[in-house]
C-alpha cells in the first residue's frame, strides 16, 4: 500500500484556481480527486454537500457586472458549483455569502451552469465545485468563467427585423445570455 495522493492544489479558498475571464468560454481541464472537504463556510444551497469534498476557483468580475460559469463533465458523474462573495477570502476566509449554487444545467443534463448579472464589477468572486452524493475521487470535469454577451435583439426596442419573401428565408438567432425582457415605463396621461 502507498499514501493517498495529497489534495489537489485548489482544494481551499486560499488556494482557488484563478479563472481567466474573457468574452467568450475557454475551457480548462481540472478534477476533484483527493480534495476534502472545507470547513467554516456555509454550505451551498443545492445538490447533496452532506462532508462532501470540493475544489475551490475563482473569478474577477467583468466591470458589466456580468458572470457565467460554464461545467463540462469529462470523467465525473454528476458534480454540483456555487457562486460565493466574501468579505476577507484569505489568510482567515470571513463573511462568505451564497450568491446562487446549481447543480444541474438542465432536468436530465447534470452539468451545472450559473449566469449571474448584477455582481460587483472587478470583485472577485469564488466558485465552489463538488461531487455530489458524497463520491470521493469525483473525477475531471472542464471549468470556465466569461463575460456573456447579451444579444443584439435582447429588448423589444432592438427586435430583429424579418425580411419578408414570397418563400420562406430562415435566419440563424440565439437566445444565449439573453436576459429578462424590461418592461417599458408607464406613459404619462
Amino acid at each position: 500500500c502507498s499514501p493517498a495522493p495529497p489534495p489537489p492544489a485548489n482544494d481551499n479558498p486560499c488556494t482557488a484556481t484563478a479563472l481567466s475571464v474573457g468574452t467568450s468560454c475557454s475551457m480548462i481541464p481540472t478534477g476533484t480527486a483527493w480534495a476534502t472537504a472545507t470547513a467554516g463556510i456555509p454550505a451551498p444551497g443545492c445538490g447533496v454537500y452532506p462532508n462532501n469534498y470540493d475544489v475551490w476557483y475563482s473569478a474577477v468580475v467583468p466591470a458589466s457586472g456580468n458572470l457565467a460559469i460554464e461545467t463540462q463533465q469529462v470523467g465525473a458523474t454528476n458534480i454540483a458549483m456555487a457562486l460565493y462573495r466574501v468579505t476577507t477570502p484569505c489568510p482567515a476566509p470571513t463573511g462568505w455569502t451564497l450568491v446562487t449554487c446549481n447543480d444541474n444545467i438542465a432536468a436530465g443534463v447534470p452539468e451545472p451552469y450559473i449566469l449571474q448579472t448584477g455582481l460587483p464589477p472587478l470583485s472577485t468572486v469564488y466558485i465552489r465545485v463538488w461531487p455530489e452524493g458524497n463520491l470521493f475521487n469525483g473525477g475531471t470535469f472542464e471549468i470556465c468563467a466569461y463575460e456573456p454577451i447579451v444579444p443584439p435583439n435582447d429588448q423589444p426596442c432592438s427586435a430583429a427585423t424579418l425580411p419578408v419573401t414570397p418563400a420562406c428565408t430562415p435566419i440563424t438567432g440565439t437566445t444565449q445570455n439573453a436576459t429578462v425582457t424590461t418592461p417599458a415605463p408607464p406613459v404619462p396621461t
